[in-house]
C-alpha cells in the first residue's frame, strides 16, 4: 500500500530537521557537544610536582581523587604506562633507569568537576612531556599476545628521555 504524504506532514518533518540542526550547530559553536580530543586538549594540572621517591621497596600506588592525582613510588614506565593507556611490554626503547628509578607525583586540576579517565591521561602525558622530554613514537604491530587472543596493538618507541638531576 502507498503511503500518501499530505503536505502539512511534509513541512513539519522539515520544520523539526531544521530546528534539530540548528540547535546542534549552535551546541557545537558554544562548547556543549564537541570530540573527547578536543576536551582533553584544554585539560591541563594548575600545579604538578615530580620528585624522586625515598628508599624503599614497596610497590607503586596511584590515586585519583576528585580533582588531584597522585601517584607514589611509581618508576617512570609505570606513569608512561597509565598515561598512554599501556601495558609495559608495549613500551621499548627507554634507557634502564626508567624501569628502575621512581618518583612521586602530585598533581592538581583547577576544574569545579573531576576530569575523565582521558583527561587524567591527556594531563599527565603533558606533565611526563615537561618533565622528562619523553619524545615517542608509535609502530603498529600485528599482534600481541593478550589472555589465550593475538590482538593489533601499538608500541610506544621511546626516542628520548632525560633523566631529572633536581626534583621539579
Amino acid at each position: 500500500m502507498p503511503i500518501h504524504w499530505n503536505t502539512r506532514s511534509v513541512q513539519d518533518i522539515s520544520q523539526r530537521a531544521i530546528t534539530s540542526l540548528i540547535i546542534f550547530c549552535l551546541c557545537v559553536q558554544i562548547g556543549f557537544i564537541g570530540s573527547a580530543k578536543a576536551a582533553n586538549r584544554r585539560a591541563t594540572f594548575a600545579v604538578g610536582i615530580v620528585k624522586p621517591s625515598p628508599p624503599g621497596t614497596q610497590a607503586p600506588a596511584f590515586r585519583l581523587k576528585g580533582c588531584r592525582f597522585e601517584a607514589t613510588r611509581a618508576t617512570l614506565i609505570d606513569l608512561i604506562s597509565f598515561a598512554y593507556g599501556l601495558e609495559k611490554k608495549q613500551i621499548v626503547g627507554a634507557p634502564p633507569w626508567v624501569e628502575t628509578d621512581k618518583y612521586d607525583v602530585m598533581a592538581q586540576t583547577d576544574r569545579k568537576h573531576e576530569p575523565r579517565q582521558g583527561q587524567w591521561r591527556y594531563m599527565m602525558q603533558r606533565l611526563l612531556s615537561e618533565s622528562f622530554r619523553v619524545k615517542f613514537h608509535r609502530q603498529r604491530m600485528a599482534g600481541l599476545r593478550i589472555g589465550t587472543r593475538v590482538a593489533p596493538s601499538d608500541l610506544l618507541i621511546i626516542d628520548n628521555v632525560e633523566k631529572p638531576n633536581t626534583p621539579f
